[in-house]
């Protein structure tokens, strides 16, 4: 691109809040340092009525469109992603405007700042592929972060072990589930979503870019596709389009069904906030990189208790209610993997204590709105 050319281009304005929060969500998907130099790069360019934003890595893209009036289209421009958010996020005025000021140089002004940024070469920037026009699932968007908040902490994050570094989404039994498990706990969430059967592996590293974008509070929709090589997510509102995409991972989702229970020894309900606060505190006297936790259950009580002679003992006892009368029941558990669970719950929980495998586990249930389910089984340790 000449000089002259380049001054022909038509200046991009927009509200710093849209370029603010349009990059963060593009900067997630760009590695700090890359090997190669275009993919530090976020790439701008204006549409007909829209301004896009891309970023990618040799794992996860993201492409973000927002409307915009009046744009109009224009030639990209390659800026260093991490460098100009950084910039970016420390403005205060209301509205920016860049423009291409030379072959290797753009302009941002915002109020009386005026920066010069250095444009990256384009020709090593990826082709990304678009997302196929045939959608596998589509879901609300409050019910894929709900998805999200109650299974991305069980996700597997090494794959050397045999595991898959990723969860499952399925629609199967008139509802949709996303399911993790690292092969020491299983978390899966279900909605009722009607009829059909389909089911695709979610990246880890593509849930990590969904879970700082998704937000409960906002309206729109999530559609997921799939094409011969990559998994798409496509969040769509009245502000514009998110676009993920990350290539397929290799590898069988276990199957989770076999280690799911459908029925317990003993069950008991109780407050998620109170249970949480004394394992707690049970972990701080425990003796152990586990922090383990020995828990005692009653139809009218669960007794918690950590420690050994060289650090203390300490124990606590919480009212529990029981649909059904049993011996007392007792296993043990790492208590960051409990509290894993506990956390994302409001209100009360019901706790099933059966075998998962060879060992005592927990089976954890709730529901977090009508026709939603929350399902987590832990498994205990050998005492």
């Amino acid at each position: 691109m000449s000089t002259s050319a380049a001054a022909k281009q038509p200046k991009l304005v927009m509200s710093l809040r849209t370029l603010r929060r349009t990059l963060a969500t593009v900067a997630s998907a760009v590695d700090r340092r890359p090997t190669i130099p275009a993919l530090a790069a976020v790439r701008i360019k204006q549409e007909p009525g829209e301004i896009e934003l891309a970023g990618t890595s040799p794992g996860v893209s993201i492409v973000a469109r927002t409307h915009l009036k009046n744009s109009v289209a224009a030639a990209p421009i390659f800026l260093g992603a991490h460098k100009l958010k950084s910039y970016v996020d420390l403005l205060e005025h209301e509205d920016v405007s860049l423009e291409v000021a030379g072959t290797f140089k753009a302009i941002l002004r915002c109020g009386g700042a005026e920066t010069a940024f250095a444009a990256l070469p384009s020709g090593e920037f990826p082709h990304l592929e678009p997302a196929p026009t045939t959608k596998a699932i589509s879901l609300d968007r409050d019910i894929v972060s709900r998805m999200l908040k109650f299974t991305n902490f069980a996700t597997c994050e090494d794959s050397s072990g045999g595991g898959v570094c990723g969860a499952l989404l399925e629609v199967s039994d008139g509802a949709a589930h996303l399911v993790a498990t690292d092969g020491h706990r299983l978390a899966r969430f279900s909605a009722g979503r009607g009829d059909g059967a389909t089911s695709m592996i979610l990246p880890a590293d593509l849930l990590t870019a969904l879970g700082s974008t998704v937000d409960a509070e906002c309206n729109g929709t999530c559609e997921f596709a799939l094409s011969d090589s990559r998994v798409f997510v496509t969040i769509s509102d009245r502000a514009g389009v998110v676009e993920f995409s990350h290539r397929k991972i290799p590898g069988e989702f276990p199957r989770y069904r076999a280690i799911l229970p459908t029925k317990a020894a003993a069950t008991v309900t109780l407050s998620a906030a109170a249970l949480a606060g004394a394992i707690r505190r049970c972990m701080t006297v425990a003796d152990s990189k586990a922090r383990v936790v020995e828990l005692c259950a009653t139809p009218s009580q669960l007794k918690l208790r950590a420690g050994d002679a060289s650090s203390g003992v300490t124990a606590e006892t919480l009212a529990v209610s029981s649909p059904c009368q049993f011996p007392p029941y007792t296993s043990l558990f790492r208590g960051e993997y409990l509290l894993d669970a506990l956390v994302r719950i409001k209100g009360d929980v019901t706790i099933g204590f059966t075998k998962v495998g060879a060992t005592d586990g927990a089976w954890i249930v709730h529901e977090p709105l009508p026709g939603e389910r929350f399902e987590y089984v832990v498994m205990g340790l050998k005492h």
